[in-house]
């Protein structure tokens, strides 16, 4: 292969590169180590997503352009619905974490801007003391943050098996290989679920 035809090939791969690598990202979100305290689960989820607050959206638009353009590139049609559904949904997720760290800051103004826990456990308390239901509120975040791994590995695993069709990526697809690195990753990609850590408490979720 000449240098010219290796160019297109290169730029491909970078761009699946940093998709993999923003899918990790949204993997650490989605794989918050779940306590059976269902208030220690739902603040360590939140500070997640509070440490990753307006890259989700980011993060998800990266996966859905090496999607688009791999099928393209195969001679494919995108799943536009599937894009959609992850770019709304990571944008959902960049919202709620604009509103959870507005809401810790009305209550405590002396709160550093990076400090993620200290922004958790006040807007946690808030919610508490305003009567909120707090399973109902930590089963619709999950939800969400887990519909945005699925959906980023779907269209992942997708880019790969197109790349892998027009030679820029072996057949032993780079994301099996990454996810068989990952401890923890292999319940969820067979099972569609977040990793079982964080669902230790679902004994009382009615899941």
């Amino acid at each position: 292969m000449s240098e010219k035809e290796q160019a297109p090939g290169t730029a491909l791969l970078r761009l699946f590169d940093s998709a993999v690598e923003a899918y990790d990202d949204i993997l650490w979100v989605a794989s918050a180590a779940g306590l059976k305290d269902l208030e220690k689960s739902a603040t360590e989820l939140l500070r997640r997503l509070l440490a990753k607050e307006g890259r989700m959206s980011g993060y998800a638009t990266r996966v859905a352009n090496i999607y688009k353009v791999s099928a393209a590139v195969a001679g494919g049609r995108a799943d536009e619905r599937k894009v959609r559904r992850l770019l709304y949904d990571a944008m959902k997720l960049d919202e709620l974490a604009e509103n959870i760290r507005e809401a810790a800051m009305r209550r405590d103004s002396s709160i550093y801007h990076t400090d993620y826990p200290a922004m958790a456990k006040v807007f946690m308390k808030g919610l508490l003391e305003s009567g909120e239901n707090l399973r109902a509120f930590y089963k619709k975040v999950r939800a969400l943050v887990n519909e945005t791994a699925r959906l980023s590995r779907e269209l992942l695993s997708e880019a790969s098996d197109n790349l892998a069709a027009v030679g820029v990526l072996p057949r032993k697809r780079i994301l099996e290989v990454y996810e068989e690195s990952q401890e923890g990753l292999e319940s969820f990609a067979n099972e569609g679920e977040l990793p079982k850590a964080i669902d230790n408490d679902k004994g009382g979720e009615g899941d």
